[in-house]
């Protein structure tokens, strides 16, 4: 963290944390991408009560890349193990946020976050009041920094102490970084709120061997979690992994091609749970970030009570799709047009 105030101070006035305190706006906006046409497969959910299942979705047009906006329980088709499903509600940029920002502690990422953390007002602008957000790291472990809290001043104090975190020759490794964030995302106050991870990192590969244990796992925990074990997780948690891949550090071909991935890379969690990831230079990392906050703010949220009661722990299917009626009512779209973007299954 800063070690001296002058230079905490000297971010702060650069970001115009004053200012901020005085007069913060919070902007509403809704603009994403989409990368992905078929649903992508998880386990995650999230109960409101015993019945009631909200799922998640990004649909957006493939030819544009814009999001499409205006749809209602009627336009889409819903089934669980085949069996279709009613629709009891939807709503678009309406549930709150509870949004964990996670920040790459180690030396790779470490000169496009001072410049993050002197665009954190421009950031803020893309929530709303009633968001809630938490800050950590990570390297070996996660470090929480900041608890989730509606305190925009708290929040500027948490990112410009992350942008100063460095854990010097420390490994990455993420399986068990995306198993710890996953326990503190569902630590939030806020009540049926959206629960998410946005991961700032330059996608390095997970390693667990004996050899880079020793050698770079300084604060790790003795046992590391697998990605099974992250994944599930996951699963069992409705949150949401979104990512802010910094590509500075990546070769010609993945530069090419950023969303091929990595093995054992956080783009794993992004697909599996459905959410947005962005790809950034050090120039546009503000931007992109915002965006990806754009992004995870114009996801539907469908809410549907299954028509079968089934025991504790199966495992359910899910399939989402768009009407016959919708595409009637806009010839100019064809099936293959729209990508959405959610989980594919869920455990009860």
């Amino acid at each position: 963290m800063f070690r001296n105030c002058a230079h905490r101070l000297a971010l702060l006035r650069s970001i115009g944390v004053f200012a901020v305190l005085g007069s913060l706006s919070f902007a509403r906006a809704g603009a994403q991408e989409t990368d992905a046409q078929a649903p992508v497969a998880t386990t995650e959910t999230l109960h409101v009560s015993s019945q009631l299942v909200l799922l998640d979705a990004s649909v957006t047009n493939r030819k544009t890349g814009q999001v499409i906006t205006g749809l209602t329980s009627q336009d889409f088709v819903l089934t669980e193990d085949g069996e279709a499903q009613n629709v009891s509600s939807l709503s678009q940029n309406t549930l709150p946020l509870s949004v964990l920002l996670l920040f790459d502690a180690t030396d790779t990422v470490r000169p496009v976050l001072f410049p993050l953390a002197l665009g954190v007002r421009r950031l803020l602008t893309h929530l709303h009041e009633d968001d809630e957000v938490a800050v950590a790291t990570f390297s070996t472990h996660v470090t929480l920094l900041q608890r989730f809290t509606t305190d925009r001043p708290s929040v500027i104090f948490a990112l410009g102490d992350a942008s100063g975190v460095v854990d010097k020759d420390k490994a990455t490794f993420i399986y068990e970084d995306v198993f710890e964030a996953t326990e503190l995302a569902q630590r939030s106050h806020a009540k049926d709120s959206r629960k998410v991870e946005v991961w700032l990192t330059d996608g390095s590969a997970n390693y667990e061997d004996t050899a880079m244990i020793k050698a770079h796992g300084d604060g790790a925990p003795t046992v590391l979690h697998t990605q099974a074990e992250a994944a599930d997780a996951l699963g069992r948690s409705g949150v949401v992994v979104s990512a802010l891949i910094e590509t500075s550090t990546l070769t010609a071909a993945e530069r090419r091609h950023p969303e091929h991935g990595r093995f054992g890379d956080i783009e794993h969690f992004a697909n599996l749970t459905g959410g947005p990831v962005q790809y950034a230079a050090e120039a546009d990392v503000v931007d992109k970030f915002a965006a990806l906050l754009d992004a995870l703010r114009a996801r539907y949220t469908l809410g549907y009570k299954p028509s079968r009661s089934k025991p504790a722990g199966t495992l359910c299917k899910l399939q989402l799709s768009l009407s016959p009626a919708y595409f009637e009512q806009h010839p100019e779209l064809r099936p293959k047009d729209i990508l959405i973007r959610t989980r594919q299954s869920y455990t009860r």
